[in-house]
């Protein structure tokens, strides 16, 4: 004799545990005016919570655009950022009124969805709708959780030593600018192995008087990679501007300074140096569109003088 099978509701998934959130497909239309349209992500936005997942196999793009391709995989990130940071200030409204920061972006339409968690409705519906997106290769984590930004990868620690060099140099030829800079990067600061970026905060590496600047390093060898931690540099000044308020409409400058090589530097080639050219006119062009100043510049000593020169001000 068998034992009794006995079932009860508790046995059974609950679907009032599922969360629940409004999602829509995010769009790319790489060539402006043919029509064609390819899924780069889904959004998905709950009461207290949001995602954007990103499809995890962007790099399909090289395959289908060629030399153009790593021009599309930047703007499609770039536009996924964007797409972030709209969220954290409007919420659902970012996807039922968008603000694309770029014109061959779009929101499809917004539906239902429910799941064990937000990274589920996204990553199912991603895989259904996009060419881009592959369960071969596992999809990211959450980005973004409670409105807070957890950036991954490069932000967790920043080897960039440019910053420390620029505070270096400024405070060589002027002391008194020493407390401008970030604490971590100050010459007077403890020995540090790595430079940190809190990845939850704002980070400004100099507020001056008149000057606000952050320092970035854009590298020939991986020039699209490192676009993405200057992407997120440039959004902390925009955060920071946004915030600051104007005293009797006296608004300091806001400018990303990025060290890149000289266009003759014989330690890269044509093709890594033309990236760094093209990856800066992508970078220009999202400045340009939050009205920010993005300076290429060539050396430790020309951001020094940068700094310099616009303090000056504070003593005339």
């Amino acid at each position: 004799m068998t034992d009794k099978i006995s079932l009860s509701l508790e046995d059974f998934p609950n679907p009032s545990s599922d969360v629940h959130g409004k999602w829509a497909p995010i769009y790319l239309e790489p060539i402006m005016g043919s029509g064609e349209r390819l899924t780069i992500g889904v959004a998905v936005v709950a009461e207290r919570d949001f995602i954007v997942l990103k499809a995890n196999m962007l790099s399909r793009f090289q395959c289908l655009y060629g030399n153009a391709g790593a021009g599309v995989v930047f703007l499609a990130e770039a536009a996924l950022d964007a797409l972030r940071f709209d969220i954290t200030k409007r919420g659902l409204e970012a996807l039922t009124e968008p603000h694309p920061p770029i014109a061959g972006l779009k929101i499809g339409d917004i539906r239902n969805g429910a799941g064990r968690s937000l990274e589920a409705i996204a990553e199912t519906w991603l895989l259904g709708l996009s060419s881009l997106a592959s369960t071969a290769k596992s999809l990211p984590q959450k980005l973004f959780q409670d409105s807070e930004l957890i950036v991954e990868e490069a932000r967790s620690h920043v080897k960039d030593r440019l910053p420390l060099l620029v505070a270096e140099e400024v405070v060589a030829k002027r002391p008194g600018l020493g407390s401008f800079f970030r604490s971590e990067i100050r010459p007077d600061s403890h020995p540090k192995k790595h430079i940190k970026i809190q990845p939850h905060k704002v980070n400004i590496d100099f507020t001056g008087s008149y000057l606000v600047a952050n320092f970035c390093t854009l590298s020939a060898a991986r020039p699209f990679h490192a676009a993405k931690e200057i992407k997120m540099r440039l959004w902390d000044l925009k955060l920071s501007r946004d915030s600051s308020p104007s005293a009797l409409g006296f608004v300091r400058d806001h400018e990303l300074l990025v060290h890149r090589p000289a266009n003759d530097d014989p330690g890269y080639n044509e093709k890594q140096l033309a990236n760094v050219t093209e990856a800066l006119q992508e970078l220009e062009d999202q400045a340009d569109k939050e009205e920010l100043r993005l300076r290429p510049l060539y050396s430790v000593t020309e951001m020094a003088q940068r700094i310099l020169l616009a303090e000056s001000a504070a003593n005339s």
